[in-house]
């Protein structure tokens, strides 16, 4: 089906070119426009919502640089399309490749040193405008940030860098390149932009007006190729005859950063092994928001998907024949699609395209695009399709946890829950598998009620459970093994090792008390009226000393955000509790023993979970100005001494 393979445009999104660094994108896209699959047929469109001097500067860039990146990965059929990621473990996966192409194999790779290190110059303010990019900056140039001083506050920027449908720029061995289009949508102080969601729905309506490609493949700004057959893989379902009631294929978020140990306790790949892929046979995954191949139709809506007629030809007689005119054109048609005004009185975000009202606009558009008829296929190949790069300190992670359970809650008491909007639209166990995301959040608040009372019973020495000789001991003890033992069998298949299932565990547990309590409450405020939703952007920058403490397995609680106070007297309670009840126990060991038998488990298996929590070190400045722990001082009093002011 090679010639009936449909055209795809592939949606990249950056919002910060300081927390998302400008050679992270550049690998992104550079890995999009090297897919296997027709180059003439593939349109890029980046979305820099942070307007960035610098980012259209590095689209640039990768644009040349793929003149020599995509012959040869086509020559030695790669599957990393990432350069970085491809430099960075060749030693180890393609040693002979290594041995017999050694000069072509160092030659592009000093390239891409060359562009990496142009990059930094760039980003240092060092060297905007490099030589060998002066003829493309002369014809494109940087006339339209003469207009933006503000990134929150500026006209439309839309650029169409390369057309692959002319021969306007093709690579060393004269094919043509994929289509590169760089967008910064309108924004004014006087127009909510909706985050994210906003633009991608401007994505969505400037390249129908430029390629209108039939597929739209999103992904993050980190989001790299590892399987050059994605696009294959996923057209295998789309393009089947079986295939035409699947309105999206979603892969898996993967990360190349985890640890061997899983030190935070990521469930992620859990809960695609088993929550996600099990939701084939319900009627479809969700949206995770990025590795998602949709049809057009599908997200803007079957009964919205109007005729081609308004967009300009692409060939026709005695129409356009100078590219440039032609290019102009579509920019200047398109643009007004990306202004503030163009949603005021439409059915964008509402009905059509992704849907806003929440700031996880994923979920609710995946659920949304389920109950207008659509099924979706969560598609795991043998080799993984996308790698990204996964958060690498404690904070960043609970920062990104409670953006998720906030979001999934808005959903739940919105008009949009899974039992009221799902009704007779998707089956009721999909209803079911949507809710136990939209509860993260309230769920927090039954934990915490259910493990504090067992442990103040404790240190009271009431029992809150059968007796150890007690026949009703054994439901609990049925239940919490078998948990255990289900969790441990999923880490297990998931390649965790056993210290990575503990660390899940404990993962699950710092959520719970942290991220998905500040879920629950800001959900409330919002609802109330008192506080506004905030979409923020989890950082792919790091410190040096970070990073290495992230990779020796030690966690990281840097910078103290005022979250973790929750999680010091939490531990702190657990402690104290435990170690009241053993002087109690020390007074009459048996009769307390067979009392609250199974209590001393439960608080005794919590405090061993969060024992790395008790044993962090002290944060100090570093000499780098960056937060990290230095030796010296227990972390443990430093994070109950706030908490304790805070209790006073």
């Amino acid at each position: 089906f090679e010639k009936e393979l449909p055209a795809i445009d592939i949606f990249v999104c950056t919002a910060d070119s300081i927390m998302e660094p400008l050679i992270l994108v550049v690998n992104t896209i550079l890995s999009a426009m090297a897919m296997d699959y027709p180059q003439q047929k593939l349109a890029i469109f980046l979305s820099d919502d942070g307007a960035s001097k610098l980012m259209f500067y590095g689209l640039l860039e990768a644009i040349e640089f793929s003149k020599q990146w995509i012959p040869f990965c086509k020559k030695f059929s790669i599957q990393e399309r990432s350069p970085s990621a491809y430099f960075s473990t060749i030693s180890v996966e393609n040693a002979g490749l290594m041995d017999t192409n050694n000069d072509e194999i160092t030659a592009i790779r000093k390239m891409y040193k060359e562009m990496e290190e142009r990059i930094k110059n760039a980003e240092n303010k060092n060297n905007t405008h490099p030589n060998h990019l002066s003829s493309l900056l002369q014809r494109k140039g940087f006339v339209d940030w003469k207009f933006v001083s503000n990134p929150n506050d500026h006209r439309t920027v839309l650029q169409i860098l390369n057309d692959g449908r002319e021969l306007e720029q093709v690579d060393d061995q004269g094919s043509s390149l994929p289509t590169v289009v760089y967008l910064a949508r309108e924004k004014s102080p006087n127009h909510f932009h909706n985050f994210k969601a906003g633009a991608l729905n401007a994505l969505i309506r400037v390249s129908s007006g430029i390629t209108n490609a039939p597929i739209i493949l999103t992904l993050d700004c980190d989001m790299t190729v590892n399987n050059s057959e994605i696009a294959r893989e996923a057209l295998c379902i789309l393009m089947d005859k079986t295939g035409d009631d699947v309105g999206y294929v979603q892969f898996p978020q993967n990360f190349r950063n985890t640890t061997k140990n899983n030190i935070y306790g990521d469930f992620i790949d859990i809960s695609s092994k088993f929550d996600l892929q099990g939701m084939n046979a319900l009627g479809g995954p969700l949206y995770i928001g990025t590795g998602c191949f949709f049809r057009r139709c599908s997200i803007i809506g079957k009964k919205y998907v109007g005729d081609s007629s308004d967009l300009l030809p692409w060939r026709k007689d005695g129409g356009i024949v100078n590219t440039d005119e032609r290019i102009s054109m579509l920019e200047q048609k398109s643009r007004v699609y990306a202004s503030c005004t163009y949603e005021q009185n439409t059915l964008w975000g509402k009905e059509m395209g992704v849907k806003y009202g929440v700031i996880v606009e994923d979920a609710l558009t995946g659920l949304s695009i389920q109950c207008n008829g659509w099924k979706s296929v969560w598609l795991s190949p043998e080799r993984k399709g996308l790698m990204g790069i996964a958060p690498i300190t404690l904070t960043q992670i609970l920062v990104q946890r409670k953006r998720w359970s906030e979001g999934w809650f808005q959903i739940f008491l919105s008009r949009y829950n899974p039992f009221l909007y799902g009704n007779r639209k998707i089956g009721i166990l999909l209803q079911m598998a949507y809710s136990s995301y939209c509860l993260w959040a309230p769920f927090s608040v039954v934990f915490l009620f259910y493990v504090l009372l067992s442990s103040f019973a404790l240190l009271k020495g009431v029992a809150a459970f059968p007796q150890i000789w007690s026949i009703w001991l054994i439901p609990y003890g049925y239940v919490m093994s078998l948990a255990y033992l289900i969790h441990l069998m999923e880490a297990i298949v998931t390649g965790e090792t056993l210290i990575g299932y503990w660390n899940i565990q404990r993962g699950w547990i710092i959520m719970r008390v942290v991220s998905f309590l500040f879920g629950f409450i800001d959900t409330i405020l919002i609802k109330l009226g008192i506080t506004n939703s905030a979409f923020v952007v989890t950082a792919k920058t790091t410190d040096k000393y970070v990073l290495e403490r992230y990779e020796k397995e030690v966690m990281d609680f840097s910078p103290s955000p005022p979250m973790l106070n929750i999680l010091g007297i939490f531990v702190m309670i657990e402690l104290f509790c435990f170690i009241g009840a053993i002087v109690k126990m020390m007074r009459c060991t048996t009769i307390i023993l067979e009392r609250l038998f199974l209590q001393f488990v439960m608080n005794g298996m919590m405090i061993a979970v969060n024992l790395p929590i008790y044993n962090q070190w002290r944060i100090q400045d570093s000499p780098a100005g960056g937060a990290r722990f230095a030796e010296g001082e227990k972390f443990f009093f430093v994070l109950i001494k706030k908490p304790i002011q805070i209790l006073a």
